[in-house]
């Protein structure tokens, strides 16, 4: 396979001083034809019909005449032209592989905060969609290194995570290092404003760079060559994906009535499967493929015609300045179905808020969900860097993996009969799928996955099913009967990079996409097994996976207990993890599938296995390219529903015999998956275990990575009683399921605190620069990153300390940049019904998590049942060692907690009684007794309101928008005085009395009474809604126009309101 070819280009970026001179013009053409440039950046852009021979250019320039432009030679291709409001941003994508982006940072010290926001929201929009490869160059008016400036310059913190979130480097450090050269000179300042950044996966491509003083700027040119890569036409190796919003109420009637003509082709095929792979699929995926490319086709003609409209506004504007009010709804409108548009076609990740706006957060997320692999390390040493040698190398690799092997027999391994020959449930395992079977396996499906290679995802069998149902159960059916098509269960394969891991494949995790419709078929298939399984008792009680009702805290709690009873006892023993090298890819079918039918499952269940399992191809994604397909001859691929059921099933007859040798009180096997972990009291047993693994290894293809299995000391060890193995490392530390053991609990306890709060802390900065009002905080918090906690605090009881350090990691995110006014956060763990936000803080989650888990697993506990089945009021926690404070302190809650709660625990009910509590919001001992609070509290939480509408409401109403009367109470002014009229600065001055706001507060009264006629509240009625005598509706509306204008008033920070603007801001 030849290397990849790569081509030369001359970029140059230069500031033209808004010149309109012709002969600056002309000397900028032939500075062109002297560099040789191929694609230029310019700044500062006068005319929008600028025209540069050889050069298509494309522009951004409105009524500043300081606008941006791209120009690329006439020859090049370039597409996806998207230009800023503001004109300070235009970018392209060169011939589909390459995003070049261009920009004019708003300049000087005083716009610090204005350049600031352009990089962190405007920039980081417009990358939104980038490719691989990124060039972006302009003019910054801003540094991020001191060395680039005299003085102290204008060192920009947005722009530097701009190029950490895109991992772009700059082109002059790169080639220059630290040699220092000022691109603009100005009354004794210098500074390098203008560059050029790369992807850092074209540092290596980086040729040369310079700068060149040019007579019709006062700025110097910056130049770089840079050879691109050529990349490959790929439309024959594509991965075609359909989009869920697509799928719209008028392309399901339309889809209806092509599926009506479809379904008589039927007769030219052997099998409604056949049928189904052959015809029915590619015709699916032509028809919302021409759907998809209308969709993009109105958004292009909205689009141009809008910016159409805009353009001719600007002309009227420079005679006409009313023309403002409609540039600013034309602009609207255009940011509108751009938000549209890109939340339909650009998912950027899973943290996104609606409502959010883009930030470089999204740029870093999407970054790092984007698995390109530049640079890979074989397993001799070896590093690639070629994109072809990279992607024979993984090919290679796993075709080796996946490739079957010659496996040996044991009989020791055999498995025995547990499933009688009558048994009713196993005999119905193949019987007839029914639509109440394939519905329930499509509800319990989720949302938002990657589909297989056919494209087609879940929600296009939830929005069809009434049409196709009839068909689906025909084709669900006989691929239960063994008519499996290879097309049906081929996989494509995508690599995910480990956390921590390097640069071999061992750092990456192989998961397999697979169709939709299979994914089906095993949910269903998987139903039917997990019935067997439960009622027959298949698997071990050591196994806690997919083995209900066990789960993964009873393997933690299993262990804990296990060395708090070797201290007590006085007993020396050890704790080891068994480490299987790449477990699940290893898996021998022969051997499972011999496993299964000595067990006793259904004959025809074990032959479908096979014959999905025979069938089963896959290709491999790599850096945007599927490699060609072969066989998956051996292993359970990880992203079948039916993975983890078969993977417990293949490690039964090892954990049998494992458990056979574990059979003293002291002794202890437990295994989730793959993770196996015993506790065990002498070598001898050890050395038993480990041939056990070395045997069944020979007979099942799994492999034990003995490197990688370690073991803890516990119990009362001294240098007399240590038990001690050659082979086996022993580590004071020990991580097991997530969690850190070691054989003191109280410590181990406090290192997994100490670690998940510094994790916790590190994603709570990186999410500190995502733009989000209180509400959208609270919505973070509770979902994507107090959750990060929930795991170790369910199964290590937490310290004060740890507790105040989590609360003010919360705090710093909740009211960062507030200015110190901030709501307790007592209050907003209330329940919106009495004032609060039903944030989960910690001091009660914590909490409820810990009392809940050991409530609910206590059956399986040997040492906390007998403490937790006998508490009384007051609790008696003396026999309890100190060294167990995670079960003191569940004792102590569960003395005080109603019986019923622990008859039926829940975290849910925990939280609630500790919730139930604490005292409610201050607000409702500061303002008047006569207001219906429970009605408030409805009201700005309505729904129909957007989160920004609710956050700005609920600080209003609870009197935290920094006016004079709070910040005097703060100790932050001296003076409670308004700094325009001298008046007293209450809430209601602030936004009623003040002179700079009285127009305003007269606008909005005209437009209620617009909505409600003669209806005229004051700002104590609006700020604590219940109005009565109106509708719903009416009331609805109110709220919302004063929501809008409480957020325009406070985003205008104490700058005069423009009647215009406000008027647009409170158009409902």
């Amino acid at each position: 396979m030849a290397n990849t070819t790569f081509r030369t280009i001359n970029f140059a970026s230069i500031n033209i001083n808004a010149m309109s001179s012709p002969n600056k013009i002309n000397a900028l053409i032939t500075f062109l034809r002297t560099v040789n440039a191929d694609i230029v950046f310019l700044q500062e852009v006068y005319d929008p019909n600028l025209t540069l021979p050889g050069f298509n250019t494309v522009t951004n320039v409105n009524e500043t005449n300081r606008g941006t432009a791209i120009a690329l030679k006439d020859h090049y291709q370039f597409s996806h032209v998207e230009r800023s409001l503001d004109s300070r941003l235009i970018s392209v994508r060169f011939e589909n592989s390459t995003t070049l982006c261009n920009i004019y940072a708003p300049s000087g010290s005083h716009r610090k905060q204005e350049r600031e926001v352009f990089f962190n929201r405007t920039l980081a929009n417009h990358l939104r969609s980038a490719t691989q490869h990124v060039l972006l160059a302009g003019d910054f008016n801003s540094i991020i290194m001191s060395k680039d400036a005299t003085g102290c310059g204008n060192i920009s913190a947005a722009l530097k995570n701009v190029t950490k979130s895109m991992s772009m480097c700059d082109s002059w450090e790169a080639l220059k290092g630290n040699y220092v050269e000022y691109s603009f000179i100005a009354r004794g300042f210098g500074s390098r404003i203008d560059r050029i950044y790369v992807s850092s996966n074209l540092k290596s491509q980086l040729r040369n760079t310079d700068m060149h003083l040019v007579a019709f700027s006062d700025h110097k040119a910056i130049t770089v060559r840079l050879c691109l890569p050529n990349v490959p036409d790929q439309r024959r190796n594509s991965y075609w994906q359909l989009r869920p919003h697509i799928l719209t109420q008028e392309n399901i009637k339309e889809f209806q009535c092509k599926w009506n003509s479809w379904t008589r082709q039927r007769r030219n095929f052997d099998s409604w499967i056949a049928w189904w792979i052959r015809c029915a699929k590619p015709k699916i995926k032509s028809f919302f493929r021409w759907k998809t490319s209308e969709k993009f086709k109105e958004f292009r003609l909205q689009n141009d015609a809008l910016y159409t409209q805009l353009k001719a506004a600007h002309e009227r504007y420079l005679t006409n300045p009313d023309e403002l009010a409609n540039i600013n709804c034309i602009k609207g409108k255009i940011l509108l179905i751009q938000k549209r548009f890109s939340e339909d076609y650009a998912r950027i990740n899973e943290v996104r808020m609606c409502g959010e706006n883009m930030t470089t957060f999204q740029l870093g997320q999407r970054r790092k969900k984007c698995t390109y692999i530049d640079k890979l390390t074989t397993d001799d040493g070896t590093n690639l860097h070629d994109k072809q040698d990279i992607e024979r190398y993984i090919s290679d690799y796993y075709k080796i993996l996946y490739a079957a092997e010659n496996t040996g027999t044991d009989e020791s391994f055999r498995a025995t009969r547990i499933i009688p020959e009558g048994c009713t449930i196993n005999r119905d395992c193949m019987q007839e799928i029914y639509f109440d079977e394939l519905n329930l396996a499509i509800k319990k499906s989720a949302s938002k996955k990657s589909p297989g290679p056919d494209g087609i995802p879940i929600e296009f069998y939830r929005s069809t099913l009434e049409i196709i149902r009839r068909e689906l159960v025909l084709i669900m059916n006989e691929a239960l009967n063994g008519h499996v098509p290879q097309q049906f269960v081929s996989g494509v394969i995508v690599l995910v990079k480990k956390k921590g891991g390097g640069s071999t494949l061992a750092s990456f995790r192989p998961i397999s996409l697979l169709n939709t419709d299979y994914k089906l078929l095993a949910r269903i298939i998987k139903l039917r097994l997990d019935a067997i399984i439960s009622q027959w008792q298949i698997i071990s009680p050591a196994q806690k996976c997919s083995n209900r009702p066990a789960n993964i805290f009873q393997a933690i709690l299993s262990v804990k207990e296990k060395i708090v009873k070797h201290k007590l006892e006085r007993r020396s023993g050890k704790l080891i993890s068994f480490d299987l090298s790449q477990a699940f890819d290893r898996v021998d079918r022969k051997f499972l599938l011999a496993s299964m039918e000595n067990m006793g499952f259904h004959p025809e269940l074990v032959k479908l296995l096979k014959r999905l399992g025979d069938q089963s191809s896959s290709q491999i994604l790599i850096n945007g390219s599927l490699s060609p397909a072969f066989p998956i001859q051996r292993s359970v691929r990880q992203g079948d529903p039916l993975s983890m059921h078969l993977f417990v099933l293949y490690l039964q007859p090892l954990i049998n015999k494992i458990e056979g040798i574990c059979s003293e009180p002291g002794d202890l096997v437990v295994a989730y998956a793959d993770d196996i972990s015993v506790v065990l009291s002498s070598a001898e047993k050890i050395e038993r275990v480990r041939r056990i693994f070395d045997a069944f290894s020979i007979c099942s293809g799994a492999k034990l990575n003995v490197q990688k299995t370690i073991a803890l000391d516990i119990g009362m060890v001294t240098p007399k009683n240590r038990i001690t193995v050659p082979w086996l490392r022993t580590v004071e530390r020990l991580r097991l399921l997530g969690i850190l053991f070691s054989n003191n609990i109280r410590d181990a306890a406090g290192q997994n605190w100490d670690i998940i709060i510094q994790k916790f802390r590190n994603l709570v900065w990186l999410h500190r620069v995502r733009d989000l009002n209180l509400v959208q905080k609270v919505i973070l918090l509770n979902t994507f990153l107090l959750p990060k906690l929930w795991f170790v605090a369910s199964v290590c009881g937490s310290r004060a300390s740890d507790i105040a350090k989590v609360t003010s990691i919360v705090g710093s995110l909740l009211w960062n940049g507030s200015g110190g006014i901030r709501v307790p956060l007592q209050q907003l763990a209330l329940p919106r019904d009495r004032g609060g936000l039903n944030l989960h803080i910690p001091e009660v989650k914590a909490i409820a998590l810990l009392v809940n888990r050991y409530v609910a697993e206590q059956q399986s506990l040997e040492f906390g049942a007998q403490h937790i089945s006998c508490v009384r009021n007051p609790p008696d926690i003396t026999s309890i060692p100190s060294s167990y404070p995670c079960l003191r302190s569940v004792v102590q809650r569960l003395a005080y907690a109603p019986s019923m709660l622990t008859k039926e625990p829940s975290t849910k009910g925990f939280s609630k009684l500790i919730v139930g509590r604490l005292p409610g919001p201050k607000i409702l001992s500061q303002a008047s007794t006569q207001i219906d609070w429970k009605m408030v509290w409805k009201k700005i939480h309505c729904k129909k309101l957007s989160s920004e509408q609710r956050s700005g409401l609920y600080l209003l109403v609870n009197g935290k928008i920094s006016h004079g009367e709070l910040l005097m109470k703060m100790g932050r002014t001296s003076s409670v005085s308004c700094m325009y009229c001298i008046e007293r600065d209450t809430l209601e001055h602030k936004f009623t009395l003040c002179t700079r706001v009285i127009a305003a507060w007269d606008l909005l009264q005209q437009c209620i009474r617009n909505v409600v006629p003669g209806f005229q509240p004051s700002f104590q009625c609006l700020r604590f809604p219940v109005f009565a005598g109106i509708t719903a509706s009416q009331s609805y509306n109110v709220i919302r126009l004063f929501a809008n204008y409480i957020i325009h008033i406070v985003g205008n920070n104490d700058a005069a309101i423009d009647l215009t603007v406000l008027k647009s801001c409170l158009c409902l």
